[in-house]
């Protein structure tokens, strides 16, 4: 019975086949694969730009509302004083 480390011995002194090789990526095919990876790489880095470019602006856009809710109170407060001073002045008339 052969050991495991007598058969990987067996299979580092063995010369490969043809059949072992036909298996194997040429440089061909591995090139082309890196220029896959390499513009999936830059498409996935534009895409996270995109991302935070609109995270940006929906984060833009609420404080922009949440600001025009401060504003609308603060004149809401103001027109109600001036309505009552308003009235004041009318009674005191």
């Amino acid at each position: 019975m052969i050991s495991g480390d007598q058969m990987s011995d067996n299979n580092k002194s063995a010369p490969a086949t043809k059949d072992d090789l036909k298996e194997l990526a040429t440089k061909g095919e591995l090139k082309g694969l890196e220029a896959t990876v390499k513009n999936i790489a830059i498409e996935l880095a534009k895409t996270q730009a995109d991302v935070r470019e609109i995270k940006y602006d929906i984060a833009a856009k609420l404080a922009t509302k949440d600001d025009i809710n401060r504003i609308m109170s603060a004149l809401d407060t103001y027109t109600a004083e001036a309505v009552s001073y308003r009235n004041r002045d009318t009674l005191a008339a």
